[in-house]
């Protein structure tokens, strides 16, 4: 047998000399040293699956975030490190359980693959004239209507119509998401300030509420862990940016979830929960509309121009960077395109992937397993052949074969860019939003089975198309 491969040998090399300065930090402030090995373990995990990729970015920035995200989203998939205080045994048992869950996907893609091309008699190089066939039904439980379909590469599923979203079956563990059976309030409530001397609960969701005054909001905080858990931060926000709503996104909360970031004209809002307190940062900007968290700390912010904050620190920053670790976007050309970022939000590469989508709109979220997801805007064609279905959500995973899964909605009663990502619970599952004149539900889709379930009625908002009043909920929640 030969020797260690070259792969193997680098990520050995940087993991010895970065478990240490990993364990310090997942031990600090916590007294169970134990479940601070299993999320560093899980961390050199997930960074040694995507070392091809990594090595030439910023692993340790990736590996952070994998560990931070770990700790909130334990998962089902995590592997017990060695019963050892051996730092060398830790790094080496990372390198053979992501050779393994390399090994499973790639049986995975393969199964997937082979049912594929047994119903079709070809690849995934399906088109806009290509005709659409049944695939075999995955085992699930999901109630959408009619069975998956493969369209231009892509499987998929369908929901099942607004009215019928009630009905879906709930979550078998809706606490693995953080979440309760609702989420928001009634427009009179009483929401509480925030303390000065801070929460130590993780923010598990966000929300503007309207206040008096034209344009005008307070950021509401849903927090894990608290028999108070909605929190009403009283710093007077205008909920108008450059002429339009201002849209929040996840990549606003910090990803220790302790800190969420704002956008205003000229300025970023930065609540710090942990403190208690906010801090106005200026930008040399009237017209900041979007922002997230980097990997490294920074926030990239985008207005007239695009702004890296460096704790206090302002300058402009190339237009290329982004805060998430991928975007899926599509080129002028029609091609759809994953865009992949270092922890610094620096642009280090792109593929084509393939699937029905003819626009892309919102936030790409991703998880710490290589999985993407976006709101998409189904293509004429694939509309024709879906019973009028326009809209979806789109998911693919990094490093694997691109075998893409979309969701369309089932008809257009789900209202305009109602039906998006939200964030990714435990074991590549998706957490997405669906609204429509009849409601709103937060659901999970399940990216490999299709099955799909109701997590929590989302209150407080006002019917499509309508202004909201004092109290209500402006736009959507996000997670």
């Amino acid at each position: 047998m030969g020797g260690p491969s070259r792969d193997e040998q680098e990520f050995v090399s940087w993991a010895r000399s970065s478990v240490a300065g990993l364990l310090r930090e997942a031990g600090h402030g916590r007294v169970d040293e134990e479940q601070a090995r299993v999320d560093v373990h899980e961390a050199l995990v997930l960074v040694a699956v995507r070392w091809g990729v990594l090595r030439h970015e910023e692993p340790l920035a990736y590996a952070r975030r994998a560990m931070h995200r770990h700790r909130t989203h334990p998962g089902s998939r995590t592997t017990p490190p060695p019963a050892t205080s051996d730092l060398d045994a830790l790094v080496d048992s990372a390198w053979r359980t992501a050779t393994t869950r390399r090994r499973a996907g790639r049986r995975r893609g393969a199964v997937v693959a082979a049912a594929v091309v047994a119903v079709l008699g070809v690849g995934f190089a399906l088109g806009p004239d290509a005709a659409v066939e049944p695939v075999p039904a995955p085992t699930s439980t999901s109630e959408g209507p009619g069975r998956p379909v493969v369209l231009g590469g892509a499987q998929v599923d369908r929901l099942v119509p607004a009215e019928q979203l009630g009905d879906l079956p709930r979550h078998p563990d809706p606490g693995s998401l953080g979440l309760g059976a609702t989420l928001g309030w009634t427009a009179g409530a009483d929401i509480s300030g925030l303390p000065q001397g801070g929460l130590s609960q993780p923010v598990r969701a966000v929300a503007l509420r309207r206040v008096q005054g034209r344009h005008r909001a307070h950021l509401v905080l849903r927090l894990t862990g608290t028999p108070t858990p909605y929190v009403e931060v009283e710093e007077l926000l205008t909920s108008q940016v450059v002429g339009e709503p201002l849209v929040l996104t996840g990549d606003m909360i910090h990803p220790d979830r302790d800190r969420v970031a704002v956008p205003q004209p000229g300025r970023v809002v930065v609540v710090d929960v942990a403190r208690g307190r906010t801090q106005e940062i200026p930008v040399p900007d009237d017209r900041l509309s979007s922002l997230g968290w980097a990997g490294n700390g920074d926030i990239i912010v985008r207005g007239e121009s695009t702004w890296r904050i460096t704790g206090s620190r302002v300058r402009r920053a190339d237009p290329q960077v982004s805060p998430a670790p991928e975007v899926l976007v599509l080129r002028p050309d029609g091609r759809l395109e994953r865009s992949s970022y270092a922890g610094t939000g620096d642009l280090v590469g792109g593929e084509t992937m393939p699937g029905p989508v003819g626009g892309v709109h919102g936030e790409t979220v991703s998880d710490i397993a290589g999985w993407s997801a976006a709101g998409i805007w189904l293509p004429q064609w694939a509309t024709a052949q879906l019973d009028g279905s326009y809209q979806g959500v789109y998911a693919v995973q990094v490093d694997a074969s691109p075998r893409p899964r979309v969701l369309a909605a089932a008809d257009d009663s789900t209202v305009m860019g109602g039906l998006f990502p939200l964030d990714w619970g435990p074991a590549d599952q998706l957490l997405l939003l669906s609204r429509s004149a009849l409601g709103t539900w937060v659901l999970v889709w399940d990216v490999h089975t299709g099955t799909t379930w109701r997590v929590t009625e989302v209150l407080g908002q006002p019917p499509p198309g309508s202004q909201p009043a004092v109290g209500e909920m402006v736009g959507s929640p996000v997670l």
